[in-house]
Protein backbone atom coordinates (compact mmCIF):
# COMPACT_ATOMS: atom_id res chain seq x y z
CA UNK A 1 0.00 0.00 0.00
CA UNK A 2 1.47 3.33 -0.96
CA UNK A 3 -0.17 5.63 1.37
CA UNK A 4 1.07 8.63 2.88
CA UNK A 5 1.17 8.45 6.88
CA UNK A 6 -2.26 10.74 7.38
CA UNK A 7 -4.24 8.56 4.73
CA UNK A 8 -3.05 5.23 6.20
CA UNK A 9 -4.21 6.85 9.59
CA UNK A 10 -7.02 7.44 7.85
CA UNK A 11 -8.07 3.97 7.29
CA UNK A 12 -6.92 2.56 10.71
CA UNK A 13 -9.17 5.25 12.24
CA UNK A 14 -11.94 4.12 9.52
CA UNK A 15 -11.57 0.30 10.80
CA UNK A 16 -11.53 1.13 14.40
CA UNK A 17 -15.10 2.60 13.78
CA UNK A 18 -16.30 -0.64 11.77
CA UNK A 19 -14.78 -2.91 14.27
CA UNK A 20 -17.90 -4.28 15.67
CA UNK A 21 -18.65 -5.21 11.53
CA UNK A 22 -17.05 -8.14 9.90
CA UNK A 23 -19.10 -7.40 6.38
CA UNK A 24 -17.89 -3.58 6.86
CA UNK A 25 -14.02 -4.56 7.73
CA UNK A 26 -14.04 -7.03 4.95
CA UNK A 27 -14.74 -4.46 2.48
CA UNK A 28 -11.55 -1.93 3.86
CA UNK A 29 -8.45 -1.70 2.16
CA UNK A 30 -6.53 -2.64 4.91
CA UNK A 31 -8.32 -6.25 4.76
CA UNK A 32 -6.40 -7.28 1.75
CA UNK A 33 -2.88 -5.79 2.72
CA UNK A 34 -0.26 -7.53 3.98
CA UNK A 35 -1.33 -7.04 7.67
CA UNK A 36 -3.83 -9.54 7.26
CA UNK A 37 -2.02 -12.16 4.97
CA UNK A 38 -0.70 -14.17 8.57
CA UNK A 39 -4.07 -14.42 9.70
CA UNK A 40 -5.78 -16.34 6.58
CA UNK A 41 -4.84 -20.10 8.06
CA UNK A 42 -8.11 -21.16 6.24
CA UNK A 43 -7.93 -20.65 3.35
CA UNK A 44 -4.84 -18.13 2.38
CA UNK A 45 -5.65 -19.32 -1.85
CA UNK A 46 -9.35 -17.72 -1.54
CA UNK A 47 -10.03 -16.25 1.49
CA UNK A 48 -13.73 -15.55 1.77
CA UNK A 49 -14.56 -11.59 2.66
CA UNK A 50 -15.23 -12.51 6.12
CA UNK A 51 -12.36 -14.12 6.59
CA UNK A 52 -10.47 -11.23 5.47
CA UNK A 53 -12.75 -9.17 8.04
CA UNK A 54 -12.54 -10.85 10.80
CA UNK A 55 -8.32 -10.65 10.22
CA UNK A 56 -8.22 -7.14 9.94
CA UNK A 57 -10.18 -7.29 13.76
CA UNK A 58 -7.88 -9.59 14.89
CA UNK A 59 -4.94 -7.59 13.42
CA UNK A 60 -6.13 -3.93 15.30
CA UNK A 61 -7.37 -5.66 18.44
CA UNK A 62 -3.28 -7.11 18.45
CA UNK A 63 -2.42 -2.96 17.99
CA UNK A 64 -4.29 -1.83 21.04
CA UNK A 65 -2.81 -4.55 22.98
CA UNK A 66 0.46 -3.12 21.87
CA UNK A 67 -0.53 0.31 23.08
CA UNK A 68 -0.11 -1.04 26.39
CA UNK A 69 2.59 0.42 28.62
CA UNK A 70 2.73 -2.53 29.76
CA UNK A 71 1.31 -6.01 30.41
CA UNK A 72 -2.44 -5.42 31.33
CA UNK A 73 -3.75 -6.83 34.99
CA UNK A 74 -6.95 -7.17 32.51
CA UNK A 75 -6.59 -8.16 29.35
CA UNK A 76 -8.70 -8.26 26.42
CA UNK A 77 -11.55 -10.47 26.57
CA UNK A 78 -11.40 -10.45 30.33
CA UNK A 79 -13.74 -7.26 32.40
CA UNK A 80 -11.89 -4.98 33.79
CA UNK A 81 -12.73 -3.75 36.76
CA UNK A 82 -13.88 -0.26 37.43
CA UNK A 83 -11.20 0.40 40.40
CA UNK A 84 -8.56 -0.87 38.08
CA UNK A 85 -5.91 1.62 38.63
CA UNK A 86 -4.90 1.89 34.59
CA UNK A 87 -7.89 3.53 34.31
CA UNK A 88 -6.82 6.74 35.29
CA UNK A 89 -3.56 6.67 34.47
CA UNK A 90 -2.35 8.88 31.45
CA UNK A 91 -0.01 6.44 30.06
CA UNK A 92 -2.78 4.03 29.53
CA UNK A 93 -4.89 6.50 28.02
CA UNK A 94 -4.49 5.25 24.65
CA UNK A 95 -4.73 1.65 25.05
CA UNK A 96 -7.97 2.55 26.94
CA UNK A 97 -10.00 5.04 24.67
CA UNK A 98 -8.98 2.14 21.21
CA UNK A 99 -10.06 -0.69 23.84
CA UNK A 100 -13.03 0.57 25.60
CA UNK A 101 -14.66 2.50 22.64
CA UNK A 102 -14.19 0.41 19.89
CA UNK A 103 -12.33 -3.27 20.49
CA UNK A 104 -14.72 -3.91 23.93
CA UNK A 105 -16.91 -0.95 23.76
CA UNK A 106 -18.30 0.30 27.18
CA UNK A 107 -22.29 -1.08 27.78
CA UNK A 108 -24.76 1.55 27.44
CA UNK A 109 -26.01 0.25 30.32
CA UNK A 110 -22.43 1.85 32.12
CA UNK A 111 -22.87 5.39 30.72
CA UNK A 112 -22.59 7.92 33.09
CA UNK A 113 -25.98 9.96 32.96
CA UNK A 114 -26.85 12.01 30.18
CA UNK A 115 -23.34 10.89 28.60
CA UNK A 116 -22.11 8.42 26.11
CA UNK A 117 -19.07 6.66 25.15
CA UNK A 118 -16.72 10.28 25.45
CA UNK A 119 -18.67 11.41 28.89
CA UNK A 120 -17.89 8.42 30.31
CA UNK A 121 -14.66 7.39 28.96
CA UNK A 122 -13.97 10.90 30.46
CA UNK A 123 -15.14 9.88 33.77
CA UNK A 124 -13.33 6.97 33.75
CA UNK A 125 -10.27 8.09 33.18
CA UNK A 126 -10.32 11.60 34.47
CA UNK A 127 -9.01 13.12 31.17
CA UNK A 128 -10.00 16.78 31.68
CA UNK A 129 -12.14 17.80 28.86
CA UNK A 130 -13.92 16.89 25.46
CA UNK A 131 -11.50 18.84 23.77
CA UNK A 132 -8.45 16.63 25.56
CA UNK A 133 -10.24 13.38 25.01
CA UNK A 134 -10.51 13.50 21.11
CA UNK A 135 -6.56 14.88 21.04
CA UNK A 136 -5.84 11.74 22.99
CA UNK A 137 -7.83 9.37 20.79
CA UNK A 138 -6.48 10.98 17.43
CA UNK A 139 -2.79 10.03 19.05
CA UNK A 140 -3.99 6.82 19.89
CA UNK A 141 -5.24 6.06 16.23
CA UNK A 142 -1.82 7.35 14.76
CA UNK A 143 0.09 5.39 17.32
CA UNK A 144 -1.52 2.01 16.64
CA UNK A 145 -1.52 3.09 12.69
CA UNK A 146 2.17 3.59 13.43
CA UNK A 147 2.27 -0.34 14.83
CA UNK A 148 0.80 -1.61 12.02
CA UNK A 149 2.35 0.22 9.21
CA UNK A 150 5.97 -1.42 10.61
CA UNK A 151 4.30 -4.46 10.77
CA UNK A 152 2.99 -4.38 7.15
CA UNK A 153 6.48 -3.51 6.27
CA UNK A 154 8.68 -6.13 8.48
CA UNK A 155 6.34 -8.51 9.64
CA UNK A 156 7.45 -8.73 12.75
CA UNK A 157 5.12 -9.87 14.49
CA UNK A 158 3.34 -12.36 11.48
CA UNK A 159 3.64 -15.62 13.67
CA UNK A 160 2.25 -14.20 16.53
CA UNK A 161 -0.61 -13.20 14.38
CA UNK A 162 -0.54 -16.58 12.50
CA UNK A 163 -0.67 -18.18 16.13
CA UNK A 164 -3.84 -15.80 17.41
CA UNK A 165 -5.69 -16.53 14.25
CA UNK A 166 -5.34 -20.74 14.28
CA UNK A 167 -6.16 -20.28 18.19
CA UNK A 168 -9.57 -18.26 17.31
CA UNK A 169 -10.53 -20.57 14.45
CA UNK A 170 -9.96 -23.55 16.88
CA UNK A 171 -11.79 -22.11 19.84
CA UNK A 172 -15.16 -23.37 18.65
CA UNK A 173 -13.37 -26.64 18.85
CA UNK A 174 -12.52 -26.41 22.34
CA UNK A 175 -15.65 -25.53 23.78
CA UNK A 176 -17.47 -28.56 21.93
Amino acid sequence: MQLSDGDFALLVNDAYKAFGSVLSLSRSPLATSPLVEPTLVLDNLTPAAADRGRGLQLVLRWAVEQLAPATPLHPLGTERPWDDPTWREPAWWRYTILRHRYVEPLHPDTFVEGGRFTETLIALTGIPSADTFFDERNRAIRAAADILRRQMRSGAADVDLRQRALSAACAPLARN
